[in-house]
């Protein structure tokens, strides 16, 4: 059976089974890649907008994340967006289409692919690396420190990476 062929029965059979209990699928067509673990090996494959149409249409999935040049974790420079395989995936499909490696894109190339019909990204690399930031700036500073403090400090360095990417996100 081929991978694409095998993809789709897998998700199928996932997309069944949430059902069952009333939850969504988000799928994942392409090689993203990534480097969550440190390396460099971003192994970065296109989504085929052909096969895209023909995977949304035999697995029923609600949400389909594509890859077009991003990447898990963070990037050694900021990437270059396949935005014409963006824009070909988004006509041929009619389902919510998810970034996946959303840390590092640049502000501008957000706001260009959420135009081409990306309605979800995903931002984690980026919220830890602010947390970690706050985090060691309050270990470093002058004085007594506990938890809670460390906390704090952590939770704004969070909330400040989520308040930009939400005014990023928000097109007028």
């Amino acid at each position: 059976m081929a991978i694409l062929e095998e993809n789709i029965e897998r998700t199928r059979r996932v997309v069944e089974l949430a059902k069952k209990y009333g939850a969504t699928v988000e799928a994942e067509l392409g090689l993203v890649g990534g480097s969550e673990d440190g390396s460099e090996n971003h192994g970065i494959r296109c989504t085929n907008p052909d096969d895209a149409k023909l995977f949304c249409e035999c697995t029923g999935i609600d949400a389909l994340a594509v890859a077009i040049g991003n990447a898990h974790g963070n990037y050694p420079v900021a990437p270059k967006l396949a935005f014409d395989v963006l824009e070909e995936i988004h006509e041929k499909t009619e389902i919510p289409l998810v970034l996946h490696g959303g840390s590092g894109i640049t502000d501008a190339d957000f706001q260009k692919a959420i135009a081409l019909g990306i309605v979800k990204v995903n931002i984690a690399t980026a919220s830890f690396d602010c947390l970690t930031r706050r985090a060691e700036e309050y270990l470093k500073s002058e004085g007594e420190h506990n938890y809670f403090a460390l906390n704090e400090a952590m939770v704004k360095g969070t909330y400040e990476n989520v308040k930009h990417h939400i005014e990023v996100f928000s097109i007028k």
